[in-house]
């Protein structure tokens, strides 16, 4: 085993053995703890290893410079002294030492790392924490093996104060991955294999070998924004049924509006737009639908000389191009 990682075993293993006695552990019970421990340990390890392409292969380097690696070794033996607590015969003021001791040492992790796993959380083998800093798991969370998450993941409670005691957080497959600043709240279970994307909140169960994404709404805009001759702040729907939407901003007089097939930039073959009104801050438009169409290809473009902005993925686009569908 890497040297380092020895030392930080035994720094961490320390603490546990200066409080033996008051804590009533017996040498076996503290051999257990780290035995029980060590492999997963490794295994995370093995999987930085191979699964994260900036360690270069290098454990010296995950080790020292992974703080969510630091803070899986202290979660690993952590959580195998909470579970002591509920081996049989333990009195409850033992059980009640026990688990304050195995928080105190999550509470450590929390100061040097940035990330909070309660000792209580089951984490299955081969867990990555990449990125790691605001990662929260909570008490009764579990989770299967190679679960891969990065900055800001939250595995937490449906609410704030006053939750229910009993099972409140989520229970994770094998295989998935969460994207930066996701979270799954409340005794939800998500399937293997499942990749929830960033900045996505999840509060109902998630099938097996499913990808969860948010939707995008992309502005994409030509022209400096100091100087720039377009000063269009947004669309908004106005009769979604009757295919009518609003281009909204300032100095909109003498702008060129169309309908464009994205990927080719040229004016959509499906459909059809009419100015209904203008105004120095708003023009009125109405789309028709002349044939069935794929809305992710639609994009409304707004420009003048050599300056333009570009709709695409927007959500009132899309409400007006799927209720003239519907009408149709």
């Amino acid at each position: 085993m890497n040297p380092r990682l020895v030392e930080d075993l035994q720094a961490v293993m320390a603490v546990i053995q200066r409080r033996a006695d008051a804590l009533g552990l017996t040498s076996s019970d503290i051999e257990g703890i780290l035995a029980r421990a060590q492999p997963l340990i490794l295994s995370d390890l093995g999987a930085y290893l191979s699964r994260d392409p900036a360690t270069g292969g290098e454990e010296d380097i995950v080790i020292g410079r992974y703080n969510g690696f630091k803070a899986l070794v202290i979660y690993r033996i952590a959580h195998q002294l909470h579970r002591l607590a509920d081996a049989p015969g333990v009195a409850k003021a033992q059980a009640v030492a026990i688990k304050g001791q195995a928080r105190e040492l999550s509470q450590t992790a929390l100061v040097q790392t940035g990330v909070d796993i309660n000792p209580g959380a089951e984490i299955g083998q081969r867990c990555v924490i990449d990125h790691s800093h605001g990662v929260v798991i909570g008490e009764t969370v579990v989770a299967g093996d190679e679960f891969y998450c990065v900055q800001g993941v939250i595995l937490g409670a449906d609410g704030i104060a006053d939750n229910v005691s009993g099972r409140r957080h989520p229970k994770i497959g094998n295989k998935v991955q969460m994207g930066a600043f996701s979270s799954v709240n409340g005794p939800v279970e998500i399937g293997d294999n499942v990749l929830i994307g960033p900045h996505i909140r999840v509060h109902r169960s998630i099938p097996s070998d499913s990808k969860i994404f948010k939707r995008q709404e992309l502005i994409i805009q030509r022209g400096g924004m100091a100087g720039s001759k377009i000063e269009v702040h947004g669309i908004e729907v106005i009769r979604a049924s009757a295919g009518e939407l609003r281009v909204f901003g300032a100095n909109l007089d003498g702008l060129d509006v169309a309908v464009i097939y994205v990927p080719t930039g040229e004016p959509h073959w499906a459909l059809s737009l009419f100015v209904l009104s203008r105004s120095p801050t708003e023009i009125v438009l109405r789309l028709v639908m002349k044939a069935d169409f794929d809305a992710n290809s639609v994009g409304l473009k707004v420009e003048r000389d050599s300056d333009w902005v570009l709709f695409f993925g927007h959500l009132a686009l899309d409400r007006v191009l799927e209720a003239i569908k519907r009408a149709a």
